[in-house]
């Protein structure tokens, strides 16, 4: 995707109220499954998604995950403001060395192009573990 490509070129800028702000899980948690990461930002109230847009036209969001052992472990780039990991991407993330840091980049799009002065912008982290469930 065009969008994500363009936000993973351009580095983030650190503005917390206005960037991916981590929700839930909550800070230190302890995952056993696949779970729900949620995150607020105020780019979403300034100019909202158009639906069925390609090119992606208003806000995008890069998850970024990493690990000690893994600089780049997981990217999800995203027009939602949650995101629950998949099979493979659950697979990859609980076999990462813990904890895992994660931090949501947000951005507001015009046809697949970052708007001037509008991101990317980074936040807070979100910092947790995963325990592997016994065989």
């Amino acid at each position: 995707m065009a969008a994500a490509r363009t936000m993973l070129a351009t580095p983030a800028m650190f503005w917390e109220w206005s960037a991916g702000v981590p929700l839930t899980p909550a800070a230190d948690s302890i995952l056993t499954g696949p779970t729900e990461f949620t995150w607020t930002t105020d780019l979403v109230d300034l100019d909202p998604l158009q639906a069925d847009a390609v090119p992606v036209t208003g806000v995008g969001f890069l998850m970024r995950f990493w690990a000690e052992s893994d600089a780049t472990l997981l990217n999800v780039f995203t027009t939602l403001p949650s995101f629950t990991p998949d099979s493979w991407s659950w697979t990859l993330l609980a076999g990462a060395t813990q904890p895992i840091t994660m931090r949501v980049d947000s951005a507001d799009f015009e046809a697949n192009q970052i708007v001037e002065d509008r991101g990317p912008f980074y936040g807070g982290t979100l910092q947790f573990s995963i325990e592997s469930s016994p065989e």
